[in-house]
């Protein structure tokens, strides 16, 4: 895993404890992704509307994960940088920012198996050109690397990775996520019996954690469907399709999706979504209604971040 043994060889330099190296190397690589979503956002929706999704992801519910000892950071830093490789055409550095991706996190490889599916396709458009497809195709082939040696490292450490991952499903992570049926996941039938439970509760649904991760999960959903609609069949549509169909059927049977906040890949189409509802409301209504409306939504946004992380900080947190 990455972040591990990044942190190992940044405590590695005298006097730098490995707590330390932790936050200091989450503080860098959470800058390093701004820096490379920025700049690959401002290409797609100008460089207000840039600076306005980054602004609502890093003040969501739940990015503490960016400032926590997590590899968050780690994973949002490995797609900031392959989205503007691809974006740049420096197949190269895509390569290896999907292989630093991989051994991110292993939730990350369909994001990285995407990127690697996209050289193979330009490998298949140069195919009259043995020289530069055959490039393309080895490209292609190192993309999966870093997640092979994730899967590496657990088996050289703990034994077969997926004999071990698939005991993990059965205790612990099986807790949170119980087995359900796919019928029961790809008809809805979770989101309106989840949707229903959280409406009994009155009130209570709009402060309740685990309702707010269903809203996310269900704005996710909403986002996955913008993007194909506003991009077509692009690698940013299918990227963002194929993750959220990911996270949403390995954690569908779980207790209100209560996992779906860590996942913040999904947040960069979900802001994206919310800045053409402004354009929208600008173009039909007016600009200043568009305004009070999307200044509503992003003090909503900011007062989830303080409640989340005031929750997280005092140790209250659902199962934990």
């Amino acid at each position: 895993p990455l972040f591990p043994l990044a942190i190992a060889a940044l405590s590695a330099i005298p006097g730098v404890d490995e707590v330390t190296a932790g936050f200091v190397l989450n503080k860098i690589l959470f800058l390093l992704a701004l820096i490379f979503l920025y700049l690959y956002l401002s290409e797609i929706v100008g460089h207000k509307k840039s600076l306005a999704v980054l602004a609502a992801m890093v003040t969501s519910a739940g990015a503490y994960a960016f400032h926590a000892y997590y590899s968050e950071s780690t994973m949002l830093f490995g797609l900031a940088l392959c989205l503007y490789a691809y974006q740049r055409r420096q197949w190269p550095l895509l390569a290896a920012a999907s292989v630093a991706l991989g051994a991110s996190r292993l939730t990350a490889l369909p994001l990285v198996l995407i990127f690697s599916a996209a050289l193979l396709l330009r490998a298949w458009q140069e195919r009259r050109n043995s020289k530069t497809a055959l490039r393309f195709l080895m490209l292609a082939a190192v993309c999966p690397l870093g997640s092979a040696a994730f899967l590496g490292y657990i088996h050289f450490n703990f034994g077969n990775p997926f004999d071990l991952l698939h005991e993990i499903q059965k205790s612990s992570w099986g807790f949170f996520h119980p087995e359900t049926s796919w019928a029961y996941i790809f008809t809805g039938h979770n989101l309106w019996d989840f949707w229903s439970a959280a409406l009994s509760k009155g009130t209570m649904t709009f402060i309740d954690i685990k309702s707010l991760n269903l809203l996310w999960t269900t704005l996710a959903a909403a986002a996955a469907i913008y993007c194909f609609v506003k991009f077509k069949l692009s690698v940013f549509s299918i990227l963002f399709g194929s993750y959220f169909l990911f996270i949403y059927t390995t954690g569908g049977g779980s207790d209100f999706l209560i996992s779906a906040h860590r996942f913040y890949a999904m947040m960069i189409p979900i802001f994206m979504m919310f800045a053409s509802l402004h354009d929208w409301i600008t173009a039909k209504i007016s600009p200043g209604f568009a305004i009070a409306v999307s200044g509503l939504l992003f003090s909503l946004n900011l007062f989830y971040c303080l409640f989340h992380a005031a929750f997280f900080n005092q140790g209250i947190w659902y199962y934990f």
